[in-house]
């Protein structure tokens, strides 16, 4: 097979395109995709919060009732928006190494997925319910 096309299946497979968001008309979750911890969908109606400060050393924190997510990478206020708006279908971590996106694309290097402990995500659907 051809380098070029064994380098397309590859990219195929690990879902590593030239940039790291792919919108949708509606997506019902947020389906994530990292390099090494695997994948994770997350539904839109846990999103609590989502916050982009473009000089902090993590730039974008997202924000769901079982997780938070922190991005970094270039072009991320494309994705800020799209999360804000709900309409980001697949987030995808690309490694810097591996950015071969155009200067605009959204490209997220870094992306970690922390779980929430029980006892947070318990007050933080209380709070809601309140």
């Amino acid at each position: 097979m051809e380098s070029d096309k064994l380098n397309e299946l590859r990219r195929a497979i690990l879902a590593e395109q030239d940039d790291s968001a792919t919108l949708d008309a509606a997506p019902r979750m947020l389906d994530i995709r990292t390099l090494k911890k695997g994948w994770l969908a997350l539904p839109y109606e846990s999103l609590r919060r989502v916050e982009f400060d473009p000089d902090g050393k993590v730039p974008l924190r997202i924000y769901f009732s079982s997780h938070i997510l922190e991005l970094q990478g270039r072009n991320l206020q494309a994705v800020y928006r799209a999360v804000a708006s709900k309409r980001l279908g697949q987030l995808r971590e690309i490694g810097e190494r591996h950015d071969t996106g155009e200067p605009n694309d959204a490209v997220v290097h870094v992306l970690t997925i922390t779980e929430k402990a029980k006892s947070d995500q318990e007050a933080t659907g209380s709070a809601e319910a309140d």
